[in-house]
């Protein structure tokens, strides 16, 4: 395997939706871990009725799940 570098992406990154899509985590679980809780965020921000809030939460674990699904074809 090629060695390829994972930078972090933190959980509480709420503010930037575009830059996940160009960031790795360290592992699957970091990455489920995060699919979770934007998940949840997500749910509570709808619940409320914080639109905005709750899109760009669930474009957030949309894009998290992308991520996974790569890092499984990858071998990570």
């Amino acid at each position: 395997r090629r060695p390829v570098t994972l930078v972090y992406f933190p959980i509480n990154s709420l503010e930037r939706p575009l830059e996940l899509t160009k960031n790795y985590f360290r592992s699957r679980r970091d990455c489920l871990e995060y699919v979770a809780a934007m998940y949840n965020h997500y749910v509570a921000q709808r619940n409320m009725g914080a639109k905005d809030e709750a899109n760009k939460a669930h474009s957030f674990y949309s894009n998290a799940i992308r991520t996974y699904e790569w890092m499984l074809k990858a071998g990570f």
